[in-house]
């Protein structure tokens, strides 16, 4: 089990959240609304305290015991 490649899509969710908010601040226009709207709810669950737990349980998951 390689542990290195676990760690590394916690690293790319954080990391595509800095990037959404990114692209979310530079949204200015009148037709960019319904964009951007979807893209607040989609910040809001990376956000979230379940995600975040999600990603914890994850790494804990697979980090060494349940690997074989």
């Amino acid at each position: 089990c390689d542990n290195h490649n676990f760690a590394l899509y916690i690293v790319d969710a954080h990391r595509a959240l800095e990037l959404l908010e990114d692209y979310h601040q530079r949204l200015s226009k009148a037709q960019d609304k319904p964009l951007k709207n979807a893209i607040e709810r989609v910040i809001r669950i990376f956000k979230s305290r379940l995600f975040q737990a999600l990603l914890g349980r994850w790494t804990i998951i697979t980090s060494g015991d349940y690997c074989s």
